[in-house]
């Protein structure tokens, strides 16, 4: 039976499920759709032609990220997901960090306090330019906190 869409099922949970042309698909799903039961895909969706009536999406697939189980896979689904690029920096940017590896001096050891042995967290919220506000708590003494 020829079918003229499949359903796409979101790693996000939030999302609805996406119908993507079978004529938009690899010829290898099409010949062995049960070989791509467990692989991980990322689409893209077209929003701009999704209407009321329709209940769901649609989209196409953009790339092949691998099988479900393969670590390098899931990264990449999770980088899509959230929108992160996974691209080098450009030399003009690198350009302005030390070299590596970056040692302290210790000049500049000696007029910093050393806090590298705590257990710091930032309570900055996400939208903070700057990580600057920070708490740790350290046990003192038997039910005495810092």
């Amino acid at each position: 039976e020829s079918y003229k869409f499949i359903w796409l099922k979101p790693v996000d949970g939030r999302m609805p499920l996406v119908r993507i042309r079978t004529s938009s698909l690899p010829a290898e799903f099409i010949a062995r759709p049960q070989e791509h039961q467990h692989v991980l895909y990322a689409a893209t969706l077209d929003l701009d032609s999704w209407s009321e009536q329709q209940e769901y999406p649609s989209g196409s697939i953009a790339r092949i990220l691998g099988d479900v189980s393969d670590t390098a896979a899931q990264t990449a689904a999770f980088l899509e997901e959230n929108n992160i690029l996974d691209v080098p920096f450009e030399d003009d940017c690198l350009s302005c960090l030390p070299e590596t590896p970056y040692v302290i001096s210790d000049e500049e050891r000696n007029r910093r306090w050393d806090l590298t042995d705590e257990c710091i967290y930032t309570v900055d919220p996400r939208t903070a330019k700057d990580l600057d506000d920070a708490i740790h708590i350290k046990e003192i003494d038997q039910d005495i906190y810092e």
